[in-house]
């Protein structure tokens, strides 16, 4: 239960950098240690030990008031954090953005984003012309679809408040799925499915590193290497959008038959 947890000397911090805490569950937070205070006081201050006994009063009151005004569900204890999603941009073109939490991040993104939306721009149609850092994992995103003219990126911070990642990873997640995020709604095809359309963009063989399980992003990627140029792009870019709209989850199916599943 979110209200009793709130209670707990053990102070509640959200693990993501896009949120914060509730105004609500600060409010609990403090009627409830004011009441603790309270009783601490009448405690000390009373003579008696029957006196004593009625310190717990608002102990009990200030507990039966914070629990009804903190949130009910743990999906309310936090709320997005507008001043840390802020967008902070490159002044040169083509645009890369970070939420304002991780500007310190921007120059090592910068080369990466602009360098993945050229290789976009000259090998597919309908490229992105943008990059922004999502300020929601796309874990949490449901299947949504994904705004085809931006290039959103989950962006990992390291303790210095740069990017964790080396730039030639980082450009490696933003061509992931032809420049697409992954949809909640997965199965064991889809990733190598991903890999494969990153390493066409790329020109080279997907890293067998990067979670090849079974070499199966290279035996896509070797196949769609025998098709004709054309043919290539236009299944790229029909995993792209498939990609894009979260309808499908047999994108290994759209590299190898050029269509998404109707």
């Amino acid at each position: 239960m979110p209200g009793a947890l709130l209670l707990s000397p053990v102070l509640y911090r959200p693990d993501d950098d896009f949120v914060t805490v509730a105004a609500s569950a600060h409010l609990a937070q403090v009627l409830w240690l004011v009441a603790l205070l309270a009783a601490g006081f009448l405690f000390y201050a009373a003579v008696q030990w029957r006196t004593r006994a009625l310190a717990a009063v608002p102990a009990v009151l200030g507990a039966v008031v914070a629990l009804a005004v903190a949130p009910g569900a743990e999906a309310d204890v936090t709320v997005p954090d507008l001043a840390a999603r802020k967008q902070v941009c490159t002044s040169d073109a083509p645009r890369v953005c970070v939420g304002a939490v991780h500007a310190s991040a921007l120059e090592d993104l910068r080369g990466p984003g602009q360098k993945a939306l050229t290789i976009l721009a000259a090998k597919l149609p309908q490229a992105p012309t943008s990059v922004a850092e999502s300020p929601t994992l796309w874990l949490y995103e449901d299947s949504r679809p994904q705004p085809a003219g931006t290039l959103l990126v989950d962006l990992e911070i390291d303790a210095s408040g740069g990017a964790a990642e080396p730039q030639r990873d980082l450009l490696w997640q933003l061509l992931d799925g032809a420049g697409t995020r992954r949809c909640a709604n997965t199965v064991n095809d889809y990733w190598p499915a991903r890999l494969a359309a990153a390493a066409w963009l790329m020109g080279e063989p997907p890293p067998a590193r990067m979670a090849d399980s079974g070499g199966q992003a290279r035996k896509l990627w070797d196949a769609l290497g025998q098709l004709r140029a054309d043919e290539q792009r236009a299944r790229v870019a029909a995993l792209r959008r498939a990609a894009l709209a979260c309808a499908t989850t047999d994108l290994a199916g759209v590299l190898t038959r050029g269509s998404a599943p109707r």
